[in-house]
């Protein structure tokens, strides 16, 4: 892509167009990975390990196995003071 084109873009087209190339290369890493998973089973005559370990998973997979988790006091207020530090302020103590 020209640098005239992509910042001709906006962020929700350009979002777009990197999800899809990230999802059309995973498709193709995968479709090999299949592949040689099936020539290593067939020519060596012996059980592969499971498909699924090498294997990128889908954005939704990936995303499920990810649970958020809340953030405890001292990390919110390290955030805080870390935040407060990066734009000039003073930690005042009451």
């Amino acid at each position: 892509m020209k640098p005239s084109e992509f910042w001709a873009l906006t962020r929700t087209e350009f979002v777009a167009m990197r999800d899809g190339y990230l999802e059309r290369y995973r498709r193709q890493v995968n479709e090999s990975r299949h592949q040689a998973w099936h020539m290593t089973h067939w020519l060596l005559h012996r059980n592969p390990p499971e498909l699924s370990n090498y294997l990128i998973p889908e954005k939704d997979e990936a995303k499920k196995k990810e649970e958020p988790r809340a953030q405890t006091s001292e990390e919110l207020l390290a955030r805080v003071k870390l935040l407060n530090a990066m734009l000039g302020g003073s930690e005042v103590k009451a």
